[in-house]
């Protein structure tokens, strides 16, 4: 939030209790599904619910955030996405074909 330009978007949220209600309907019908699906998408919603909640109390006080990313942790973050089995090339092309168009 604070390093952003948008507002607040909550869509992953959303699409959370949306996933959860689906599990909850599977598990209303069958009576036998294995529910520990159900379970982890409502401990991931909790800590994210946590985390937002956190993230917005810090943000309104003002302080700035210990937890922004340094330089360093982007530069980290960016070679894992680089080094991702399926997307990571085509993000390094994507990544040249924009080298490419500056010079030009």
């Amino acid at each position: 939030m604070q390093n952003t330009i948008t507002t607040f978007n909550n869509k992953y949220a959303e699409y959370l209790d949306y996933i959860i209600h689906l599990e909850k309907k599977k598990f209303n019908i069958t009576k036998s599904y294995n529910n520990e699906i159900l379970e982890g998408l409502e401990e991931t919603k909790r800590k994210y619910d946590e985390k937002v909640k956190a993230i917005k109390k810090e943000t309104e006080s003002g302080e700035p955030s210990s937890c922004s990313p340094s330089i360093e942790d982007i530069f980290n973050l960016v070679q894992q996405l680089y080094g991702l089995p399926n997307i990571g090339q085509y993000l390094q092309d994507v990544k040249q074909e924009e080298k490419k168009t500056l010079n030009y």
